[in-house]
């Protein structure tokens, strides 16, 4: 009997120990309460929260160079990405024309007066904050994107 209970709790203790399942690059990103708890992980929170606050009820997914962070505030969904090491990478901030600021939304719609705007990107990395905008009317949609007080259109479909 002692044996049997001694070969039982060594099975145990060699389960407990084992390494941790390795995610490949084929699977899905799966969400997770928090970042983690490596050094990057723990830069990348911190670093989160000094720029967004503590009670965002953000979503932690890990990614193959970093970790990507989302959440929705104000009608606003939010992605944040963040390097290995935690530092910050971009933010992507996803809306529609009611959130647009009013310099942005004059300068597309002295332009383009009668198409509506749909789904608006704002994309900020390296000190630049560019925003690709959908804009559609009867015949035709467009993706045009605005950097620096300067307009461009990207894509153009006829319907």
């Amino acid at each position: 009997m002692k044996h049997l209970f001694s070969f039982l709790l060594a099975g145990c203790i060699s389960i407990l120990v084992q390494p941790g399942y390795a995610q490949s690059s084929e699977e899905i990103l799966l969400p997770m309460y928090h970042a983690g708890t490596d050094a990057g992980a723990v830069k990348a929170t911190a670093q989160f929260w000094k720029t967004f606050g503590e009670s965002k009820n953000e979503k932690w997914f890990p990614m193959p160079n970093g970790f990507l962070a989302e959440f929705v505030e104000n009608n606003v969904e939010v992605r944040v990405v963040y390097n290995k090491k935690g530092g910050w990478v971009y933010t992507i901030r996803q809306y529609t024309e009611k959130e647009l600021p009013v310099e942005i939304r004059k300068l597309v719609k002295q332009t383009y007066y009668d198409e509506t705007i749909g789904l608006v990107k704002e994309v900020i990395q390296d000190g630049y904050t560019v925003y690709v905008i959908h804009i559609e009317n009867e015949a035709r949609w467009k993706t045009i994107r605005v950097r620096d007080g300067e307009m461009e259109v990207v894509q153009d479909f006829k319907k």
